[in-house]
């Protein structure tokens, strides 16, 4: 369990996780990505190539999360309010996005049951090669506020050691921060509980996960 830090002036609990305490006290980290280790920010970057630049002769294993400029607001795709919450605390899972080339790229993701899709930001998505095929058709998700553009990609990535292929959308406004985890594919391999006041996000396997870590559970 996590320890649970009060912001006394504010009003407000701040999460238990030494990264996302700093990611709300510290205005200067909005809009920059992150390098995660051990619940600590190791470096700061100004996007996701600057960040993987400045960790290059960097051995061990590392989470990237690029901080939402408007993080103290609710988040309801693609509208903005300002936020009532009072536990500042925003359950994430670490997934590794598997590279041929490379041991993968992890990310922190936002874990979103009422998504139904799992979504990345245009900008990862460009760390990862995606691109847009001559005629492509853009598709078109409405929401509150206004609608979303994406492309669907197929990519294999990896939670809690077990390794699988993933749909998402990829947004193509390159203003949108969001990394989020749905219930396609995700939800079905894994039963999920979310236990706020811990801080924490169990993810537990399910019969569709077959043998392997038979009976596994990841605490995020």
């Amino acid at each position: 369990m996590n320890l649970i830090t009060e912001n006394k002036r504010d009003n407000l609990t701040l999460p238990g996780k030494e990264w996302q305490r700093e990611i709300y006290s510290d205005p200067g980290l909005r809009g920059k990505v992150i390098a995660i280790r051990d619940d600590r920010i190791v470096h700061v970057g100004k996007n996701y190539e600057d960040t993987i630049s400045g960790m290059r002769h960097d051995k061990g294993h590392y989470s990237l999360f690029r901080v939402p400029v408007n993080i103290h607001s609710v988040r309801i795709l693609p509208f903005k309010v300002r936020s009532f919450r009072k536990h500042l605390w925003i359950p994430t899972v670490p997934v590794t996005f598997c590279l041929e080339d490379s041991e993968g790229r992890t990310q922190e993701m936002l874990v979103d049951s009422g998504a139904d899709i799992s979504l990345v930001n245009h900008d990862f998505g460009r760390i990862l090669g995606f691109e847009r095929s001559p005629g492509e058709v853009m598709l078109e998700a409405g929401g509150i506020g206004g609608a979303v553009q994406y492309l669907l990609r197929k990519f294999a990535i990896e939670i809690e050691n077990f390794r699988f292929e993933n749909i998402f959308a990829w947004l193509q406004d390159d203003r949108i921060d969001e990394m989020i985890i749905g219930r396609e594919t995700v939800f079905d391999l894994f039963d999920i509980e979310f236990r706020q006041a811990e801080e924490e996000v169990i993810f537990r396997q399910t019969e569709e996960t077959g043998n392997q870590n038979s009976g596994a559970t990841l605490r995020a």
